[in-house]
């Protein structure tokens, strides 16, 4: 939903990114159709222009004192700014040396990390919008431009192809005047300029940016490929696994969610969750309250045989959770599950889930608690939305549960 407020004509900073090739017109098309076409007008207030060495040579009657620019900002009383050297960023190879044209796979792959990691710096601002023409250039920088805006675009950027006949394809025509000119096109009979239809066609996209976690957001040294890989991995469906590891280092077993591998529990955190897990699977919903001792300690003997199907009664953690849960070397019985016990637990594994995947796809599987006001019991549970179906536990460590 947009209001005034995300308008992208409403930010001071009016960010106009354009993809380059051998028709410096098709960028002045864009700002006449941007101030005629789009209500209210779209004024950029900076112009970035992403092109190689044969696309930069071609941008020169963009540049300098009396450029087409200027003329079409005088024309039509418009107030548009000037392409700086800077803001035109010239797409190099691996070892850094400008391309002059983007021809190989290789070309391609340099010009894909150089949009995405253009497209990622530009809508780090949140007081500036982008508007993003993907007419210019060969058609894998569009594609690759459009890619960007979906993982990157926010509620106030916008993405668009400005549109004209063929027919008025000429080396002199530049935007629609506002006096009648005649001008030769490169075929077929000479045109009036004035008479030129010029329409912008935006183009919607899908906004996944709010799905993707803040560290594939901010890192600058990601590969376009490598983008495509993580993000696809973090909005995958719904589906938590706990699964033997493929790797002999570290714990046996993975925690997966959303295809996502979520590393750094302890054992007796693992244990805890995935307890969570299988009696969510079996319907417990709420899934535990530490109240009344003699349920803390049903619970703990539950977690503790999840514990030993895991790991082992032989391991040093079993021996730990036993002590802290049931009776301690002294002989003192304990009073099983406790709040005390539980919460920091809790409080680590929502962490790892949150750390490595997006808040959109964390609250599908984070622990979550509610206290009641009228007894001030707190229930900890796993969120509805996560569903029997969508949990997937070894078949051999937990009959019925798969």
């Amino acid at each position: 939903m947009t209001t005034e407020k995300n308008q992208p004509e409403h930010f001071d900073r009016r960010i106009l990114l354009a993809v380059a090739g051998s028709s410096p017109a098709i960028l002045t098309e864009t700002l006449y159709a941007l101030a005629k076409e789009t209500n209210p007008p779209y004024l950029p207030t900076e112009i970035h222009i992403i092109t190689t060495i044969k696309g930069r040579q071609s941008l020169q009657p963009l540049l300098g004192e009396n450029n087409k620019i200027r003329a079409l900002a005088q024309d039509y009383g418009l107030v548009l700014p000037d392409i700086l050297e800077s803001n035109i960023h010239v797409i190099t190879d691996s070892s850094g040396k400008p391309l002059f044209d983007i021809t190989t796979a290789a070309e391609n792959e340099s010009a894909a990390d150089l949009i995405t990691a253009k497209v990622r710096k530009l809508t780090e601002d949140n007081t500036a919008s982008l508007y993003v023409s993907i007419a210019g250039g060969r058609k894998t920088m569009s594609y690759y431009l459009g890619y960007a805006m979906s993982v990157f675009g926010r509620v106030q950027d916008r993405m668009s192809h400005v549109l004209v006949d063929d027919k008025y394809m000429s080396a002199d025509f530049y935007y629609p005047t506002p006096q009648p000119q005649m001008f030769k096109p490169f075929s077929g009979e000479p045109f009036d300029a004035s008479q030129v239809p010029v329409k912008l066609g935006e183009l919607p996209f899908i906004r996944l940016r709010d799905g993707l976690t803040d560290d594939l957001l901010n890192k600058q040294d990601l590969s376009y490929s490598h983008i495509i890989e993580i993000a696809q991995r973090q909005l995958n469906p719904v589906r938590v696994e706990v699964r033997l590891a493929t790797s002999s280092k570290g714990n046996r077993w993975e925690l997966l969610c959303s295809n996502t591998l979520i590393t750094g529990l302890n054992k007796a955190e693992f244990a805890l969750y995935v307890w969570m897990l299988k009696r969510h699977k079996n319907g417990n919903t709420p899934d535990v309250q530490f109240n009344l001792r003699k349920d803390n300690e049903a619970l703990a003997t539950e977690l503790l045989d999840v514990y030993c199907l895991l790991f082992g009664k032989n391991s040093g953690g079993y021996s730990k959770a036993y002590r802290a849960l049931v009776q301690d070397d002294d002989g003192r019985n304990k009073e099983g599950i406790t709040s005390k016990y539980f919460s920091p637990k809790k409080t680590n594994i929502n962490k790892y889930l949150h750390e490595f995947l997006p808040t959109s796809g964390a609250q599908y599987y984070a622990i979550t608690d509610l206290t009641e006001k009228e007894t001030n019991r707190t229930h900890y549970y796993l969120p509805k939305a996560l569903q029997a179906d969508d949990i997937y536990l070894p078949h051999s460590l937990f009959q019925g549960s798969e």
